[in-house]
């Protein structure tokens, strides 16, 4: 077997988080809706601190959170880095829509890399804790993956 063989196999993504494969094209559409600062502003205290603990994401908020620096954003060397930038992520999808655009946007990215099989995970409590109607997280009632 080739390795030409082995990339015109079907592939398969056995465990995706759907914040792990937001779009950096997503983040920027929604960082123009909902700017970085905003963010700060919006957080609960003690996701503000952790962000401002959090040395990338505290320079990705104080350079105006553009889409050039959102590179930076998942520049982290820590544990807690990781998980201020994750949650960072989660004031960026505040509403249905949001959640429905972030879904499509991985769907694409899934097709342009002829992902076959895909198992996405959706933490449905984030969602919820940003006041997203559970009935609106259901992915039966927000997946419009294109065909």
């Amino acid at each position: 077997m080739t390795a030409q063989d082995l990339e015109n196999l079907p592939k398969a993504e056995l465990h995706l988080h759907l914040f792990g494969a937001m779009p950096p094209a997503f983040v920027a559409d929604q960082l123009r809706k909902y700017p970085a600062k905003r963010v700060l502003d919006d957080a609960a205290d003690r996701h503000r601190k952790m962000f401002l603990a959090s040395s990338h994401v505290r320079e990705f908020i104080e350079t105006g959170g553009t889409a050039e620096r959102i590179p930076g954003l998942f520049r982290f060397r820590t544990f807690e880095g990781f998980v201020a930038s994750w949650i960072f992520l989660w004031y960026l999808v505040r509403d249905a829509g949001d959640l429905t655009r972030l879904i499509d946007g991985v769907a694409e990215g899934l097709k342009a890399q002829e992902i076959a099989y895909a198992e996405i995970t959706i933490s449905a409590v984030e969602q919820v804790m940003q006041g997203i109607p559970l009935a609106e997280v259901s992915p039966a009632n927000a997946i419009n993956a294109p065909a």
